[in-house]
């Protein structure tokens, strides 16, 4: 393509990107996503982040870092919970990003870890000297120790069982627990894979009042309580 040519696309295409560039900058999941990775890039050193990324698991590196991000954000009244440890790439991040906030709440993982992923995690525990750093391990199912929940919560990620039954009852156990400006992340939210995840978000989750729905953020529904 000759030079002239080039021009007039991109002149021709203009309008369409400044339009989708302003679009972007007014969707609140976007902005969410963009200070996350200023945020963690700035707090975290370029080394450590390299050693996080090489863990197992299944969570993206930008995934990764908007959970940080939320974790560095957590208020310290409240503890970061995480429901669905897998290997524990995500417990990681959570510790590190912990330590950076302001009054650094209590991470806490709940996994019954039973498709044979204990192992891994606690290498991944070790590796990381997760425990020595403040996190507690539940190994057990999410409801065991929900159904008793009393603790304030600043930061809840909910990715444990995908069945519908399962999402319901982590949102009925854990949810009401949530601060005032405190978030909560559903993971594999798109219905597609897994139907039962947004069947329960849909019935039980965009029903509160209390909450706003901040977005969608690749395959994590994102949503926040309200001011007190």
């Amino acid at each position: 393509m000759n030079i002239g040519a080039r021009l007039f696309r991109n002149v021709v295409k203009s309008p369409y990107r400044l339009l989708r560039t302003i679009q972007r900058s007014l969707d609140p999941a976007y902005r969410l996503q963009h200070r996350a990775n200023s945020s963690v890039g700035s707090a975290i050193p370029r080394d450590r982040v390299q050693l996080l990324e090489q863990n197992p698991g299944q969570s993206s590196d930008r995934e990764c870092r908007l959970l940080a991000y939320l974790a560095m954000e957590a208020d310290a009244a409240g503890a970061i919970v995480e429901i669905g440890a897998y290997k524990g790439k995500v417990t990681a991040w959570l510790v590190e990003a912990a330590e950076k906030a302001k009054g650094k709440a209590r991470v806490i993982s709940i996994d019954p870890h039973i498709f044979g992923t204990w192992e891994e995690y606690q290498n991944t525990v070790q590796k990381f000297e997760l425990e020595n750093r403040g996190l507690t391990i539940h190994k057990e199912l999410s409801h065991s120790l929900g159904e008793s929940w009393q603790e304030p919560i600043s930061f809840l990620l909910v990715d444990g069982s995908h069945e519908y039954e399962d999402v319901v009852t982590d949102i009925e156990d854990f949810v009401p627990h949530v601060l005032p400006n405190g978030y909560v992340v559903f993971d594999d939210a798109r219905g597609e894979v897994y139907p039962g995840v947004t069947r329960a978000i849909n019935e039980r989750m965009r029903t509160r009042s209390e909450f706003d729905e901040v977005g969608m953020i690749k395959n994590f529904a994102v949503f926040r309580r309200k001011a007190a």
